[in-house]
């Protein structure tokens, strides 16, 4: 007589714990590969919109004819330019609902940065000292995602500074 092989309860519970472990810790690193990925969005928005805004507002100070605001030792929250082109004169930059944009002579505010990130206390120093340093304009802003919620891999920020002096300074 031929015994028939068969699993038994034990075995089979085995089993099916070994495979339930299996298919849990797949899901786990899925998941965590999601959350990532996300994460990885949401710092490349934030880096690209913060590097592209003060690439934008660095050339248009450098190659500005003055600066009409703010004033040698002052701070304020837009920074207004002279240029040599009529049609771009001056050149105005600002923060209008959480977007930084810039104003061209007479021509109507163009957001510079996008709905996905929020612009918060962008500022602009005039740190030129009369006869000795040139228009040296400090630029300071933060940047931070626009998330709708408060999920963890939504949540990031970074602040941007540096100092520019106009090519045209005296």
């Amino acid at each position: 007589m031929k015994k028939l092989k068969s699993f038994t309860l034990i075995e089979l519970i085995l089993y099916l714990a070994l495979a339930g472990a299996i298919v849990i810790g797949i899901s786990s690193l899925l998941v965590t590969i999601i959350q990532v990925k996300e994460k990885n969005k949401v710092i490349y928005e934030v880096e690209y919109q913060g590097t592209r805004l003060m690439d934008e507002i660095s050339q248009s100070v450098r190659n500005a004819r003055s600066v009409n605001a703010p004033d040698p030792g002052t701070s304020t929250s837009s920074l207004s330019l002279a240029t040599d082109n009529p049609a771009t004169n001056p050149t105005i930059f600002s923060l209008l609902e959480d977007k930084a944009n810039i104003k061209e002579g007479a021509a109507d505010p163009v957001d510079l940065t996008s709905s996905n990130v929020r612009i918060t206390d962008l500022n602009f120093e005039n740190s030129a000292i009369e006869a000795v340093l040139p228009d040296a304009i400090r630029i300071i802003f933060t940047v931070s995602y626009n998330a709708q919620d408060n999920r963890r891999e939504h949540i990031y920020q970074k602040t941007y500074q540096t100092t520019v002096v106009l090519r045209n300074s005296p």
